[in-house]
C-alpha cells in the first residue's frame, strides 16, 4: 500500500520522510530474513532470495489493489 501512495507521499517532505524510513527499514527485515534463514544452506542463490522479496511483495500488493478495484 505504501508503494501505491509513494507518489502523494513524496510531494510533502513529511511524506519523503516516511517513504525513506520505511525502506531502511524493509531493507533491514530484509537483511534479517537473510541472516535467519540462510539461503545457501538449502541450495538457494543468495541474490535470487533478495531480489524474490520485493518482487513478492509488490506483486502481492498489485493483486490486493486490482481486487479492491474489482465490481464484486
Amino acid at each position: 500500500m505504501l508503494a501505491a501512495a509513494a507518489p502523494l507521499l513524496g510531494a510533502s517532505r513529511a511524506g519523503r520522510r516516511l517513504l525513506a524510513a520505511s525502506s531502511v527499514v524493509y531493507c533491514a527485515m530484509l537483511t534479517a530474513a537473510l541472516a535467519t534463514s540462510q539461503p545457501a544452506d538449502h541450495g538457494a542463490d543468495t541474490t535470487t532470495f533478495l531480489a524474490a522479496f520485493p518482487v513478492m511483495h509488490l506483486t502481492w500488493g498489485a493483486g490486493f489493489l486490482v481486487g479492491l478495484a474489482r465490481p464484486r
